[in-house]
């Protein structure tokens, strides 16, 4: 056991994995031997516990985002939407055209067990914007694209896993135009 406990007496060896990674730098929190608890800990690049220590480093933040249960991978998400373009050849009509883009998640590492949320979170020069499916690894952006006006959709994707959740955004670009 170690001699750093928090708050309610449990001693931070029964809440952290021993470190068996390369050391985050010093949290200036010390043990009664003035060793920094960074030298002890897993550096935070995995699952962090699932609630808080009450113990705080110098930038306020609560030590279970410093160090990690386990040395597994972290999660991580990544998102990437489809740019689609509609040449509407010499025509200058109609002046809108519903078109639809497609964006996907790819998460890794955490527990392996997914929850995916999606959501719009800004969009411009386009209408009526909307997903077809707002859980699941994928989805569909709808949005309406004016002629000749270059529209974009941004969305975000949140993935969890039970213990952590990290979110992504991608944009998807809407070109409709013509040949004048």
């Amino acid at each position: 056991m170690s001699s750093f406990r928090n708050p309610a007496g449990v001693d931070l060896d029964l809440i952290f994995a021993s470190r068996v990674t390369s050391k985050t730098s010093n949290v200036n929190f010390r043990n009664t031997d003035r060793v920094d608890i960074s030298n002890r800990y897993e550096k935070a690049n995995a699952q962090a516990p699932t609630s808080p220590t009450n113990m705080r480093g110098p930038d306020g933040r609560d030590l279970n985002l410093w160090f990690t249960t386990n040395a597994t991978a972290g999660l991580s998400v990544n998102v990437a939407t489809e740019d689609v373009r509609y040449n509407n050849g010499l025509s200058s009509s109609p002046i809108t055209r519903p078109m639809q883009a497609w964006a996907s998640a790819s998460a890794s590492g955490g527990t392996g067990s997914y929850t995916y949320t999606w959501e719009v979170i800004s969009s411009s020069q386009v209408s009526g914007v909307s997903l077809t499916a707002v859980t699941g690894s994928s989805t569909t952006i709808n949005a309406a694209a004016r002629l000749n006006v270059l529209g974009t959709v941004t969305v975000r994707c949140t993935v969890s896993d039970g213990d952590n959740s990290v979110s992504s955004a991608s944009t998807a670009t809407f070109d409709y135009y013509n040949e004048v």
